[in-house]
């Protein structure tokens, strides 16, 4: 007896907003070598404006990060910044502190990795907050403008908003 087996393929793909496109133009998505150099880009400009900047409100704005979605790309994207920030970039300014930096992982759902096994949900939730990325677990989003995400628990205003989903 033979069992007829598939194979598909599906190049490309978009990240969802949830029908909610207006939000792509203020929180990009990663699914593509362009995606990544330029969030990355976004990374490392928001580092070296709050370098040249005094105020102290405005460079701990610079150094927020919000991650949407902790799925693997938002979990990898928000570990990424806080080891650049960390470990990388730390010797690299001088007016700032790099360690500062505040990353933000925002999840709908009661886990981070909802889809992996509970066990490495939890491994990888300490694992980033000894990173000292902040998990925030059943936050919704509910808008998300320039420099602003608004949750169904409060309204963040980080510098730069990426979309994982």
């Amino acid at each position: 007896v033979y069992k007829r087996q598939f194979l598909v393929i599906a190049t490309g793909s978009e990240p969802s907003y949830f029908g909610n496109d207006q939000w792509k133009i203020f929180s990009p998505g990663l699914k593509n070598i362009e995606d990544a150099t330029f969030i990355r880009g976004k990374i490392l400009k928001a580092f070296e404006k709050a370098e040249r900047i005094k105020n102290i409100k405005a460079v701990k704005k610079l150094m927020k990060f919000i991650v949407i979605g902790g799925g693997p790309t938002g979990v990898e994207i928000a570990g990424a910044i806080a080891e650049l920030s960390k470990k990388v970039l730390s010797k690299e300014f001088i007016a700032i502190d790099t360690k500062a930096a505040h990353i933000i992982l925002l999840e709908a759902g009661s886990n981070i990795l909802p889809t992996a096994p509970h066990s490495l949900s939890i491994y990888t939730k300490d694992s980033l907050e000894k990173l000292g990325v902040e998990i925030k677990c059943n936050t919704i989003v509910q808008d998300i403008s320039e420099n602003l995400v608004k949750t169904n628990t409060k309204t963040i205003e980080p510098e730069t908003i990426i979309h994982s989903d």
